[in-house]
């Protein structure tokens, strides 16, 4: 009934970052429909009172007619290992709800945390989001994502990371990593060793 998705950042009742969100809406909606939707992601859209408050997931599902809004209390995974997985056919290109191949690919994770998933020997993204890795204070993030993220989106805007080609084998070369999406913004900070990354 609803084929796409956008799930957005909530912070004390304010929805952060909504015109990228919208720009991927009325991209993706195009892509898959094939012609301009008539209605706004958030239109008619507001927060519930029980909502003010803290952080917030709002996930809007929607299809060609109408959306779908949930609002949640957001709980960060934790998430400090990646395992490194293979799939040269993986294709997620629109934030699709059916995330069936995804998952099966996330099932391969063994005793790590999420998987960091490889296509066509270059780095993509994990099952939860898009990922940055650091050398030398700069920051860099695949060329080869699978989905677009808005945070990634914004970051490459600011110019506060570069994309680059990453293959397998010079995941050694950056000291670290660290992963963004709508929920996870970036922290120069945040550094998790990239011996996190488990390649067998």
């Amino acid at each position: 009934m609803y084929p796409l998705f956008e799930t957005l950042c909530v912070q004390d009742g304010v929805i952060k970052n909504s015109s990228f969100h919208e720009a991927r809406f009325k991209q993706a909606f195009y892509k898959f429909y094939g012609y301009v939707p008539n209605f706004n992601l958030l239109d008619a859209i507001e927060v519930p009172k029980p909502f003010n408050t803290g952080i917030v997931k709002l996930r809007i599902d929607y299809n060609q007619e109408q959306t779908a809004p949930k609002f949640t209390f957001y709980t960060p995974k934790i998430i400090n290992t990646l395992k490194l997985v293979y799939d040269n056919h993986i294709d997620y290109d629109l934030k699709f709800t059916h995330r069936a191949p995804l998952t099966q690919l996330w099932q391969k994770r063994g005793n790590c945390d999420d998987v960091l998933i490889c296509k066509n020997g270059l780095i993509t993204d994990t099952y939860f989001a898009n990922i940055l890795f650091t050398k030398n204070a700069k920051w860099y993030t695949p060329k080869t994502f699978l989905l677009n993220g808005t945070c990634r989106q914004r970051l490459l805007q600011n110019k506060l990371v570069e994309s680059m080609d990453i293959s397998v084998h010079n995941l050694k070369k950056f000291e670290g990593f660290q992963l963004i999406n709508a929920m996870l913004d970036f922290d120069p900070l945040k550094i998790i060793p990239i011996g996190q990354i488990k390649t067998n």
